[in-house]
């Protein structure tokens, strides 16, 4: 099956923080909020993800939490409420409707001692911040897809190339578009990941639900069967020329946005005038 695939988004920017979204500048999400209507964000998400393709794949990403999980649980519920067909695979589930198909599959995005690295259908988050460690676990343990996010990028939160090169066999893709930074480290990536063989992907790391697919991969031959499902996505991705990738951007503005959201979220987290949820 052919596939719009968007491995890297997050959808909101803090999904468990006790504070409306509607203030300014801040994507936190409140799951009982006076003036946001419960579960408003996991329905325009599902709209969202239908427009764009006949067929797409999201990847729900965790940071420090598991929204993924808690998205998912409230997306398969909104679906056999309003008459989808869904099929639930644990840490995926698909949704059709008419003709249209959209998948959602979880995964968490891993702040290293060394960078970023997206795991996708690992199934459960990992606490290892160890670089080595959280790749032969993701590969040994868990059979997930490894992803190299935004490499080469900003330092403290890219994988590097001497990270790549000691550990190329590991990676299933290296993202060499996204929606924040587009081009400025495009030429770098697709060189790095050409000299190491490694497959390439396109990604939105969207924190907004209009952001996402706004950059995107096809992918020919996904087989959404349990036992096939991660194998046909490491085999299509090896099959991913430049001209499957779709370049977008998820605005100028949006990178700042979402930095100022952060900052706020974690002096405010420090301060005690923001609170996880229980």
């Amino acid at each position: 099956m052919r596939i719009m695939a968007d491995f890297h988004t997050h959808v909101v920017d803090h999904y468990d923080i006790l504070i409306n979204r509607k203030i300014p500048l801040i994507g936190a999400r409140r799951h009982t909020g006076f003036f946001q209507p419960k579960n408003r964000i996991e329905e325009k998400l599902l709209k969202h993800s239908f427009l764009h393709d006949e067929n797409t794949l999201v990847g729900i990403i965790n940071f420090d939490d598991e929204r993924a999980e808690k998205m998912l649980d409230v997306l398969k519920k909104i679906a056999e409420t309003e008459g989808f067909e869904v099929i639930d695979r644990n840490y995926y589930a698909s949704f059709k409707k008419d003709n249209s198909n959209v998948t959602f599959v979880s995964g968490q995005e891993v702040p290293t001692e060394r960078g970023h690295v997206l795991l996708v259908g690992a199934g459960s988050n990992t606490e290892s911040r160890d670089f080595d460690y959280v790749l032969k676990e993701a590969k040994n343990e868990k059979d997930s897809l490894i992803l190299g996010d935004h490499v080469l990028g900003p330092g403290g939160m890219s994988l590097q190339e001497r990270d790549i090169e000691k550990y190329a066999k590991y990676f299933d893709a290296i993202n060499i578009w996204d929606g924040n930074f587009g081009e400025k480290y495009h030429s770098m990536q697709k060189e790095l990941a050409r000299g190491f063989g490694i497959p390439i992907y396109a990604a939105s790391d969207s924190h907004t639900i209009k952001g996402i697919l706004s950059c995107a991969t096809i992918l020919k031959n996904v087989d959404f069967s349990a036992e096939n499902f991660k194998g046909s996505l490491r085999t299509s991705l090896i099959e991913v020329a430049e001209e499957d990738l779709i370049y977008g951007s998820n605005g100028f503005m949006e990178k700042y946005r979402h930095l100022s959201s952060v900052v706020y979220t974690i002096a405010g987290l420090k301060n005690g005038f923001l609170v996880r949820d229980s």
